[in-house]
């Protein structure tokens, strides 16, 4: 049987043989994070793809990754790993920004770093940015309440955020965090058009491309902890690997 261009690449980088035995039935939940982005909340124009999710984005913490059968320690403590996918976008379509929230009881938020690990395509954002000021200078969706986390991405050229891509990052606190500290909701908005987990604009939209609409989870639904095929966790130890997280695991 041939070898898989995948397997390849994992052997290539060490970790082959990770996750023999794992199958989508054995995958567990715990430390894995989903939103899954289906409401247009703007009154502007959702995006063509059926059927919805539109978006999905996926928070893994270290209890996570560390469950995997033989396989080293990926990622630290204080480091979680955040994957934002199209996962049904159509035409021209294609994600500008992108925002999310973090516990509000560790600041400042200006002390979490990003480093972009790779993506489908090499999707990476344009900037990264950081803000808990709630006022006009901060990180406000259009038509909701403020975000403490920004991501904004190309909208030209061969590196947009468009169907079937994505853009993962590893996001590093100063000590211990978890994917529960990402289940914040948004604040100050439109009390109709706010208490959201994620916002995202997404432009593109319409036979010619001239529309837009800002999506969201709806404020209460599409979040929550879900099992995940093996094939994303190989995807994520591809992409962890070529960052150089990858590390033994601690001696018993």
């Amino acid at each position: 049987m041939k070898t898989s261009i995948f397997s390849k690449a994992l052997m290539t980088l060490g970790v082959a043989g990770v996750l023999v035995g794992v199958g989508a039935g054995q995958v567990r939940a715990q430390g894995l994070y989903t939103i899954q982005l289906g409401y247009e909340f703007s009154g502007a124009t959702p995006p063509a793809g059926t059927p919805i999710p539109w978006l999905t984005a996926r928070f893994f913490d270290s209890s996570y990754v560390g469950t995997l059968p033989g396989a080293v320690a990926l990622l630290s403590a204080n480091q979680v790993l955040l994957s934002m996918e199209t996962t049904n976008l159509v035409g021209t379509e294609k994600v500008s920004e992108w925002y999310f929230n973090f516990n509000t009881a560790k600041d400042p938020i200006a002390s979490m770093s990003f480093s972009a690990v790779s993506g489908t395509g090499l999707v990476a954002a344009t900037s990264v940015t950081t803000d808990r000021s709630n006022s006009g200078s901060g990180l406000k969706a259009d038509g909701d309440g403020y975000f403490d986390i920004g991501f904004s991405f190309d909208t030209s050229g061969a590196n947009k955020l468009v169907n079937a891509t994505d853009s993962l990052y590893v996001l590093t606190w100063t000590s211990a965090i978890t994917v529960d500290d990402f289940k914040n909701l948004s604040q100050g908005g439109d009390p109709a058009k706010t208490g959201f987990k994620t916002a995202a604009h997404v432009q593109g939209i319409g036979s010619d491309g001239s529309k837009s609409g800002w999506i969201t989870d709806g404020g209460g639904g599409g979040g929550g902890i879900i099992p995940e095929p093996a094939f994303y966790q190989m995807a994520a130890l591809l992409g962890l690997g070529g960052l150089g997280l990858l590390r033994l695991r601690r001696k018993k």
